[in-house]
């Protein structure tokens, strides 16, 4: 995922946000399942939550608010947030 001004679809956001989640903490792209618990169910902490905010927001090129992101629990829910996103952006 070192290449962040790779063009990304819609299309393409859960197997990146799986790579982007893998990258940064030690757990393989294939346990992240759609209603895996991002914090409780995959360890994450506020670090690994930072570190990851900034890759999406660099790789998709929108701002995500912090506000946002803390009601994103699952997987799922942050891969639709994304797509929404992306959505309007166009």
């Amino acid at each position: 995922m070192k290449n962040k001004k790779k063009e990304v679809t819609i299309e393409d956001i859960p197997d990146m946000l799986r790579s982007l989640i893998s990258e940064h903490m030690n757990i393989s792209k294939d346990k992240i399942g759609d209603n895996a618990h991002l914090i409780k169910d995959l360890g994450m902490n506020t670090l690994h939550s930072v570190q990851i905010n900034i890759d999406l927001e660099d790789i998709l090129g929108f701002e995500i608010p912090d506000s946002d992101m803390e009601k994103l629990y699952t997987f799922k829910q942050s891969v639709e947030y994304l797509q929404k996103r992306m959505e309007a952006k166009k």
